[in-house]
């Protein structure tokens, strides 16, 4: 995250326009772009009828050199304003929304020594630069070009 003690750089502008140019350009009326004065990222709520889903959304280039959009998403009720755990529904839906069906996204469970835990957030990541992944679906292509289950 860049912080008011840092200066905005020419890659953290190109980072930031590349995640603009990823990002959806129409929004249906249950998601709402939170205005926030930051190159850090980008802020949505999803409104719900007992809790809305709050997203962050940003860019970096990681250690494989590649830009990587990083989704984090967490439940807040209405009542008490705290957060609660995403279910499996809402990464679904913010997978398809914002990542869309085209590409892939992963959610990673890195070694206990690396693990990071800022409240109830579950965090997607995409590779915008190419697919780093094998294909785990368990299809595989045979050789007459057709496909074949291989688990």
């Amino acid at each position: 995250m860049l912080t008011k003690d840092r200066e905005i750089t020419d890659l953290d502008r190109k980072l930031y326009s590349d995640l603009i140019d990823f990002l959806p350009k129409i929004l249906p009326e249950y998601v709402i772009k939170i205005p926030v004065k930051s190159i850090d990222g980008v802020t949505y709520m999803k409104k719900g009828l007992t809790s809305g889903l709050s997203i962050i959304i940003s860019i970096a280039i990681q250690s494989d050199n590649k830009r990587w959009i990083h989704l984090s998403c967490c439940r807040r009720t209405n009542d008490s304003g705290k957060m609660r755990l995403p279910n499996y529904e809402d990464v679904i839906w913010l997978k398809d929304f914002f990542v869309s069906d085209n590409r892939k996204a992963i959610m990673i469970f890195p070694e206990k020594i690396n693990h990071v835990n800022l409240g109830e957030v579950l965090h997607l990541f995409c590779c915008l630069d190419e697919d780093p992944l094998p294909e785990f679906s368990g299809f595989r292509e045979d050789v007459g070009g057709g496909k074949t289950r291989s688990i």
